[in-house]
């Protein structure tokens, strides 16, 4: 038998001027909700607003199919025997494939001398230097950091002048890096899969067995077990004032699940 399938590529590009679970309207200026956490920079910089959005995702492939083995009563193989065909009969099997790009990354500063405007330090790059220090897809965390702290603007530049060694921060200055970086983070890829067994024990009665694998293959990546927070709670460390700027924080994807499950109709 021929299976039953469907498919799709999605080529797509999310824009926005803030991020959060709101609709941001133009003539909004509420300073309470232009914050750090949504990377919101000034309400008179809407042009510097404007960035792929957080969640953005420009390529998608997805396949599902059910397939049923060709064994058992009215299949290719193995149908002469009843015996037989309550061991080997009914069997399907339906995966479900996602490969994704990584979404955007956007890196702050928790160092920032607008606390009382409520905006967020957003830091600049540096004309040149790779953001990368490990390609995102084949991270490491034995070899050290994935973000590079010498592609972005220095923490001294939030820091208030006299604070430390080098430091030229003034009150309201936030930055000149964007709300979010072009730069993303690792591709996403999972197989879904199930197995299921449907059984004939008489005319009136069916029973039914079913077996699914969540991430079948077992794959681990480095998200935040496969969600998305406004606020950055990614699997990396985006701060440029933290200790750890760059490295893993230990958020992983969710590994294989498996559930059974079993019923009778009739």
């Amino acid at each position: 038998l021929w299976p039953i399938s469907d498919g799709a590529i999605l080529w797509s590009q999310a824009v926005s001027m803030s991020g959060g679970g709101y609709t941001i309207v133009l003539r909004q200026r509420d300073a309470s909700t232009w914050n750090a956490s949504q990377g919101v920079i000034s309400p008179y910089e809407e042009k510097r607003n404007r960035s792929l959005a957080p969640d953005d995702v420009p390529q998608t492939l997805s396949a599902a199919f059910v397939y049923e083995l060709p064994f058992g009563k009215g299949r290719s193989y193995l149908h002469d025997s009843n015996a037989l065909d309550h061991a080997v009969g009914g069997w399907q099997i339906s995966p479900i494939i996602r490969y994704s790009k990584g979404t955007p990354l956007w890196i702050r500063s928790g160092s920032c001398l607008t606390s009382y405007t409520g905006q967020g330090c957003l830091p600049g790059r540096v004309s040149g230097a790779s953001p990368f220090l490990q390609d995102p897809n084949n991270f490491d965390p034995g070899k050290g950091a994935l973000l590079n702290p010498a592609a972005f603007e220095s923490l001294t530049s939030f820091e208030a002048a006299g604070a430390c060694q080098g430091c030229t921060g003034v009150f309201g200055y936030t930055g000149t890096g964007p709300r979010i970086f072009g730069f993303r983070g690792p591709n996403y890829k999972n197989v879904d899969f199930a197995i299921t067994k449907d059984t004939r024990l008489s005319e009136r009665v069916k029973f039914i067995f079913r077996a699914e694998f969540y991430n079948a293959f077992n794959l681990h990546m480095f998200i935040n077990d496969g969600n998305f927070t406004i606020a950055g709670g990614n699997a990396f460390d985006t701060d440029i004032s933290s200790s750890t700027f760059g490295q893993w924080t230990g958020n992983v994807s969710a590994p294989r699940r498996i559930q059974l499950g079993a019923r009778f109709e009739f």
